[in-house]
C-alpha cells in the first residue's frame, strides 16, 4: 500500500476532493492457505485527518426598514480569490453562523435560493428579496463579482474578543413567475431553468421549475427583464415569447421584455417548449 497524504483545509466541504489522494495498491497473495493473512492487508490503516478550530463569524438578516427578520436566506462567504468557501442559511429569527473559517479575508453576499454554488442541499424556495454583497450593492440573483464588497478579514486577533457580528438588510423586490408546459400534451415541464437577463444583457440567474412546471424568481429591482429557457430533455428551449432560442445562437434580448416598476409579484409569464424530435443529446 502507497499513501500520499496531504492537509488541506476544506472549509464547508467545498474544495477539490481530487486535491487530496490515497493510492492503494492490490493485495497480493503469497499463500493461496492464509485467508487470514489477505483479510489483515485488505483492512488499510494511517489515514489519519487533523482538524483545528476554526473561526466563525455570525449575523441577522432583515427588512429595511424595519426588525422583521428574513428566515431561509442563504448567506454565501467566498475566498479572496472569489472562490466559493462556505455557506450558512438564516434560521426563523434570521440569524446565521458561519462556521470553521480557516484565517484569511472574505466576501460575502445574500442568496435566495438560486443560482447555489454548492451540491448535495436542495434550494430553499426564492423569495422576494433583492440580494446584496456584504457592503450593501444590490446583486440579484447573487450573480454579481463577489469580491467587489467589503472584505470580512479573519485574523487571530480580530477575533481575540469574541467573533465580530455582519448584518445584513434587505429590501423587497419584483418577483417573476409563471409555468412551463409541453406544447404537445399540455403537461407541465419539470426541472426547466428560466434564465433571466436585464436590459444590458446581464445573467440574473436561472430559476427551476418544480414538478407542477411553476417557477418564480428572486426579487429584482424595477427594470426591464429578458427570460430564456434551459432544459436538458428533450425539449427545445424558447425565449419569453415562444420563439425558439437555438444553443449558441440565442439572444436574450429579443424576447419580450417584462417589466417590474416595484416590488409587485408579476404572475402567468408562461413558457411552452415543443418536443425536439431529433433528441438534443448528441444528435444534432
Amino acid at each position: 500500500m502507497e499513501n500520499s497524504l496531504s492537509i488541506i483545509d476544506c472549509p464547508g466541504v467545498t474544495c477539490d476532493l481530487t486535491a487530496g489522494n490515497i493510492t492503494v495498491s492490490a493485495y497480493e497473495r503469497q499463500d493461496p492457505r492464509d485467508p487470514a493473512a489477505e483479510a489483515a492487508a485488505a483492512t488499510r490503516t494511517g489515514i489519519d485527518f487533523a482538524l483545528s478550530a476554526g473561526y466563525n463569524f455570525s449575523g441577522t438578516i432583515t427588512e429595511i426598514g424595519s426588525t422583521d427578520p428574513i428566515p431561509d436566506v442563504h448567506v454565501l462567504v467566498y475566498n479572496d480569490m472569489g472562490e466559493f468557501a462556505h455557506w450558512a442559511t438564516t434560521d426563523a429569527s434570521g440569524n446565521f453562523t458561519v462556521q470553521g473559517l480557516p484565517p484569511g479575508t472574505y466576501y460575502a453576499l445574500t442568496n435566495n435560493g438560486s443560482n447555489l454554488p454548492f451540491m448535495g442541499l436542495n434550494q430553499t424556495e426564492s423569495g422576494g428579496w433583492i440580494d446584496i454583497l456584504f457592503d450593501g450593492t444590490p446583486c440579484p440573483g447573487s450573480t454579481c463579482d463577489v469580491t467587489t464588497g467589503d472584505p470580512i478579514v479573519i485574523t487571530n486577533s480580530a477575533f481575540r474578543f469574541g467573533a465580530p457580528s455582519y448584518n445584513f438588510g434587505l429590501n423587497a423586490g419584483g418577483t417573476i413567475a409563471g409555468q412551463v408546459k409541453n406544447f404537445e400534451d399540455g403537461l407541465p415541464a419539470g426541472a426547466v431553468a428560466v434564465n433571466v437577463f436585464n436590459a444590458q444583457g446581464d445573467f440574473f440567474g436561472s430559476y427551476q421549475t418544480d414538478n407542477s412546471g411553476f417557477y418564480m424568481t428572486v426579487g429584482f429591482p424595477p427594470g426591464t427583464y429578458f427570460m430564456t429557457t434551459t432544459n436538458n430533455g428533450a425539449l427545445l428551449d424558447v425565449k419569453y415569447g415562444n420563439d425558439y432560442c437555438v444553443v449558441d445562437n440565442c439572444d436574450p434580448l429579443d424576447a419580450i421584455p417584462v417589466v417590474i416598476q416595484g416590488n409587485e409579484d408579476l404572475v402567468g409569464h408562461d413558457f411552452l417548449l415543443r418536443p425536439d424530435f431529433i433528441f438534443k443529446s448528441n444528435l444534432e
